[in-house]
């Protein structure tokens, strides 16, 4: 179930997110096999390495705490997705709105906001896969099955919107200044205009930023250190607050095939930044919509934002003199994008080959290290 809750649930999040006008704010290259004219076959596979692999390796840990495994299956698929994602943008694999607010802050060309949705959404999946699931005894019943992953794909998108708000609220301000209201003056047969000082919101959260992510990133540190440290106090033969997965033992041959896969897509992600080189990469698609420039537009946080990429303006990771096209195209969503050089080539490879790294040692620790969860077979047949 966690798998194909990560499938649906997943492409449903991408969908919901592309359709919309108002957000819309991230366009995928054209791939060999696409599902529609902007979602590439791939993507739905990546949902499932993101979130049901650190899903299942979390299963692994020792501690019986719901929201330490939450915590950690957040932190792992984030670690994950992080190389993933830095190697898309500069291979131009997708490519961001230019000035949307959700995306305008970023690390090496990745949105936080990006980094930020998928911490949170790796924790809300896990738990309501928890809700829905987990504390259920397996087998599921075929209704129960269906209404987890009806659950799952309409839930697991507004919890992570309303999760992401609290760690933006640093950003909310507050300041007095004249309101205009109508009022009814004595003797006078029509309405007048005056000011009235009082306070008013001058900025809403919806801007993720650097604060953003580190308060994010520490809470789900927290949050798995105090899980695991009280979970030390209870004993694993306490059933009472057990759920179906201290009702299954390890299964170390799937868990190696896991890891194996894992550790070799991390491989070809840090060879690919290594080797590959982003000023050859041709991307012709659907982007952001070309037009005329500062053409001004409100975005699902309700900031301004320009509606239309134009090239006076350009200022993102790719041009668009590799082909010879006119500008602005015969079809406003329809043009090529160049990729550029590496700025920082060093950096670039670095980075993304410690993300790799440290993905791949904490998908080892928690399938196979230290925090694996040992069950005897004293203990399985308490369980049992």
């Amino acid at each position: 179930m966690a798998y194909i809750g990560a499938l649906v649930g997943g492409t449903a999040n991408d969908i919901f997110f592309m359709v919309l006008p108002f957000v819309d704010n991230f366009f995928h290259a054209q791939g060999t096999f696409m599902l529609t004219p902007r979602l590439p076959l791939y993507i739905p596979a990546v949902y499932i390495c993101f979130i049901y692999l650190p899903v299942v390796a979390s299963w692994r840990l020792a501690s019986r705490s719901v929201s330490a495994r939450c915590a950690a299956s957040a932190l792992g698929g984030t670690l994950f997705y992080a190389p993933y994602d830095l190697t898309g943008a500069k291979f131009l694999w997708w490519s961001w709105h230019d000035t949307d607010a959700a995306v305008a802050a970023r690390w090496l060309g990745v949105p936080i906001g990006s980094t930020l949705w998928t911490l949170i959404h790796g924790y809300c999946f896990h738990r309501l896969l928890h809700v829905f699931v987990l504390r259920h005894a397996a087998p599921l019943r075929a209704s129960t099955a269906a209404f987890a992953l009806l659950g799952l794909s309409l839930l697991c998108t507004p919890c992570m919107m309303l999760s992401m708000a609290p760690f933006q609220m640093h950003q909310l301000r507050l300041e007095l200044a004249p309101a205009l209201r109508l009022v009814q003056m004595p003797g006078r047969p029509w309405d007048e205009t005056i000011a009235d000082a009082r306070s008013v919101v001058v900025q809403m959260p919806g801007r993720p930023d650097p604060p953003a992510l580190a308060l994010a990133v520490v809470t789900m540190l927290l949050t798995f250190a105090s899980g695991s440290r009280i979970s030390k106090d209870v004993s694993t033969s306490d059933a009472g607050g057990a759920d179906a997965l201290e009702r299954e033992p390890p299964r170390r041959g799937l868990d190696m095939v896991l890891l194996a896969a894992a550790l070799g897509t991390l491989l070809t992600l840090a060879l690919a930044m290594a080797l590959g080189e982003p000023a050859n990469v041709v991307s012709l698609g659907l982007h952001q919509e070309y037009g005329a420039c500062a053409v001004p537009d409100i975005d699902l946080s309700g900031y301004a934002r320009t509606k239309y990429l134009c090239q006076a303006e350009l200022d993102e990771d790719f041009h668009f003199g590799c082909v010879r096209q006119s500008l602005p195209p015969a079809q406003p969503k329809w043009y090529t994008i160049c990729g550029k050089q590496h700025s920082n080539y060093g950096l670039y490879a670095g980075v993304t080959a410690s993300l790799c790294a440290l993905s791949g040692a904490m998908l080892t620790w928690m399938l196979l290290g230290v925090g694996g969860r040992r069950v005897t077979r004293a203990q399985q047949a308490k369980k049992d």
